[in-house]
């Protein structure tokens, strides 16, 4: 799917973060709103066929492939990470996955998300997240890794 779609998607139904420069961003959506709809979809339509050609009915079936590995139990998903490229390193990204990985400890809620670069996965797994499966889409497509978190209890002394 495109970044916009996701965007537009995400801004109807989750939670955007950003930082106050721009430098990065966190499409979030909270329990039960984190499939794309059909609606989104079909609003998408146009932008996906400029996109995707003649490749988009194959990229749809991409995207039904990885939602259904998706966790039904209540949960945030993270549906996109990004920093600028100059500003990685920083401590952007990690700024904010905590927003929501911090509230979803205090109300004790799961998050989920899904990473296609492997050398993500380390970086995921310092903020609580457990590689839970993967798949490789098609015979040469990327790998897909679905990595979840239960909530974090602070430990007492």
């Amino acid at each position: 799917m495109t970044f916009r779609a996701y965007l537009k998607d995400a801004m109807n139904v989750g939670s955007v973060f950003t930082t106050p420069d721009l430098q990065g961003a966190a499409l979030w959506k909270p329990p039960g709103e984190w499939k794309l709809g059909n609606m989104a979809l079909v609003r998408a339509a146009p932008e996906l066929l400029r996109a995707f050609g003649m490749r988009l009915f194959a990229s749809l079936q991409i995207e039904r492939a990885v939602e259904s590995q998706h966790p039904r139990d209540p949960h945030w998903y993270l549906a996109v990470l990004g920093t600028d490229p100059t500003a990685q390193g920083k401590g952007i990204g990690g700024a904010l996955i905590r927003q929501v990985t911090d509230r979803c400890d205090r109300i004790g809620l799961p998050c989920y998300l899904e990473s296609s670069k492997d050398r993500n996965v380390p970086y995921y797994e310092r903020f609580g997240f457990e590689v839970t499966g993967e798949t490789q889409l098609g015979k040469d497509g990327p790998t897909i890794w679905f990595m979840w978190r239960d909530p974090q209890v602070p430990e007492t002394d």
